[in-house]
Order: structure tokens, then C-alpha cells, then sequence
């Protein structure tokens, strides 16, 4: 199967509350004494704003045909004659796993008529994980080798010399 990947932007933006929310604007804009707003749309920070979103998705990911794969319900299966997707969400993120190029690019148009969304194309990348797909030999590796230089260079460690064991006790003979 090809490995594609996409993103949800403002992801947490796209639904509606199912409660009533009021909050005061931020110091630097000013409303009459006493008012507030009220929120239409949930927003980055409030606590409901993830579950909305994932509602809001996963009920969009149903009524397009999608079934659920496991109690979780982050990955989800679509079958169309002998086309298959099979996605896998991680909060604005999304995998998708095909049988058919054709599929998932209906799908993706598809989606983006109801969140705004950036199509990555072939996976290659993916929270921190570098990976390459190897189609004809069936294969797929995965690195995180670009993470832990990161890391090394960000605690001034890039230079550091390993050791064949974890640590060593005090006197204890190399």
C-alpha cells in the first residue's frame, strides 16, 4: 500500500460548542464595561477543543463511509470494491494507507470541502519519524536519527563519545 500523509489546519477551530462559552477579550482590545463575547466556534486552549474536533471529524469520516478499526477510534477503514484506505488520525494529523493512488485522492479533495487541509503527498516524515518506503521490496524504515542529532546539538552534546555499557560504578574496572 502507498503511505500518504495530511494535516488539518486550525484543526481545533472547525466546530461548533455544545455549550455556552464567554470570555473577555484579550488587554489590548477593549469592549463597553460590563460585556463579553461568546464564543460560536471552539478555540485553541479551552478544554472541550480537541474532543469537539475529533467529533466533528470522526463524524464526517462516518457519514463518508469510514468504519472504525478498535475502540479508540483513531483508525478507520474505507472499502470500495477492491480500493481500500485505511487512516490512522493523530490529533490534526492523518496517515492514510491505500491500495489505490485514485482513492485517496478523491478523498482528500473530498475532506478538504469540509476542514482546511494541507496534503503532504507520499509519507515521508512523521512526528519526528523519518521514513522511507521501499514499494518494490516491500519495505519501510524508519529513523529517528534526525531527532537525536537534534537533541545532541540541543544539550550540547554532539560531540559526546558513547560507552559500551550504560553507566559504570566508581572503581569498578572498565
Amino acid at each position: 500500500m502507498d503511505l500518504y500523509h495530511w494535516d488539518i489546519q486550525g484543526a481545533f477551530m472547525t466546530s461548533n460548542l455544545d455549550t455556552e462559552i464567554y470570555m473577555d477579550l484579550p488587554a489590548r482590545y477593549s469592549l463597553p464595561e460590563g460585556k463579553c463575547i461568546r464564543l460560536k466556534k471552539s478555540l485553541y486552549g479551552l478544554k472541550q477543543a480537541s474532543a469537539l474536533y475529533h467529533k466533528n471529524l470522526e463524524a464526517w469520516l462516518l457519514e463518508y463511509g469510514f468504519k472504525p478499526v478498535g475502540a479508540d477510534r483513531v483508525i478507520f477503514r474505507y472499502d470500495r470494491g477492491g480500493e481500500k484506505l485505511i487512516l490512522s488520525l493523530y490529533v490534526d494529523d492523518g496517515i492514510t494507507a491505500t491500495n489505490s493512488p485514485a482513492l485517496y485522492k478523491q478523498f482528500v479533495s473530498d475532506l478538504g470541502t469540509k476542514f482546511k487541509l494541507s496534503d503532504s503527498g507520499r509519507l515521508s516524515w512523521y512526528l519526528g519519524v523519518d521514513i522511507k518506503h521501499d514499494k518494490e521490496k516491500g519495505i519501510t524504515t524508519m529513523s529517528q536519527q534526525k531527532y537525536i542529532e537534534t537533541l545532541l546539538e540541543l544539550f550540547h552534546m554532539s560531540e559526546c563519545n558513547p560507552s559500551p555499557v550504560p553507566a559504570r560504578k566508581r572503581g569498578t574496572p572498565g
